[in-house]
């Protein structure tokens, strides 16, 4: 994706990056070394993306898309195995709840449960889109 341009001059010239189209919302890239949802298109060349602290508070930022890159293979599982934790811990809550009788908060729970069960199919689909096109040399 890096292209250097070379001057009238005959010098090496700064490495300048392709322009990148935005990121669809809901993908799931690279930030540093989080790795985070884009929620939202911004205004100029930004986006918006949420994010998870080392407290596991949700927060959303907004980021140039230049800044964001493809999650690889080793990415993608590790976050999938972060999915299946939480998918795990949100079916034990519910469970609990229930026998709780707490109809709220099971409702609740229920959301972010089927969230995170769709989180971990896109990776899956991302997973297997990488794998195929590591397979052909893409």
């Amino acid at each position: 994706m890096e292209q250097k341009t070379r001057p009238r001059n005959g010098r090496t010239g700064r490495i300048r990056r392709k322009a990148l189209a935005c990121p669809p919302i809901g993908a799931l890239m690279r930030y540093g070394e989080r790795i985070v949802r884009v929620v939202a298109e911004a205004s100029g060349q930004r986006v918006i993306i949420q994010s998870v602290n080392e407290d596991g508070c949700a927060f959303r930022s907004t980021v140039k898309w230049a800044s964001l890159t493809p999650l690889d293979t080793a990415l993608i599982a590790s976050a999938q195995r972060v999915e299946h934790y939480e998918i795990a811990a949100y079916g034990s809550l519910i469970a609990l709840g229930k026998q709780l009788g707490e109809t709220t908060a099971v409702q609740l729970l229920g959301e972010t449960l089927k969230e995170e069960k769709s989180t971990d199919e896109k990776l899956s689909l991302l997973a297997e889109e990488k794998v195929a096109a590591e397979a052909l040399g893409k």
